[in-house]
């Protein structure tokens, strides 16, 4: 992904601490997001290393987080859940150079099977537990 239109335009962040919301984060980043939550954006993408298959995840937008506890993201579809637990337990937000906007890189778990189900239409929704957070994502239809 590229985030230099993220931490790179003073115009583009003006504009997000002036209208501080979902659409005009999404607008500010080059790749097409694959869920919204309330003041948040989900990007997400699957990759295979030797063998193994995670998700890779970025939130950008208020979930502000640091933890040693890791996280769970249950993509419920249909009438089946896919619960995924993070690769590593520790991670962070990191702030951006809009007013209280952060930036969060989550890489879960992924089974072989389960990347194929994934890439559904069927998607309803994506839940991300995290400490006390619980953020819904309503899935994107492009």
């Amino acid at each position: 992904m590229n985030f230099k239109t993220l931490f790179g335009n003073k115009n583009k962040a003006n504009a997000l601490v002036e209208n501080n919301n979902v659409d005009d984060i999404m607008a500010s980043i080059q790749e097409s997001a694959c869920a919204i939550a309330e003041q948040n954006v989900l990007y997400a993408g699957t990759s295979e290393l030797g063998g193994y298959y995670f998700l890779q995840t970025i939130v950008v937008g208020s979930f502000k987080i640091k933890t040693f506890k890791g996280a769970t993201l249950t993509v419920q579809k249909g009438n089946r859940e896919i619960v995924l637990k993070t690769e590593m337990d520790e991670f962070e937000s990191n702030p951006m150079n809009v007013s209280k906007r952060y930036v969060t890189k989550i890489d879960f778990q992924l089974e072989k099977g389960d990347a194929k189900l994934l890439q559904s239409k069927a998607i309803k929704k994506l839940i991300l537990k995290a400490k006390k957070h619980h953020l819904e994502f309503s899935p994107i239809r492009h």
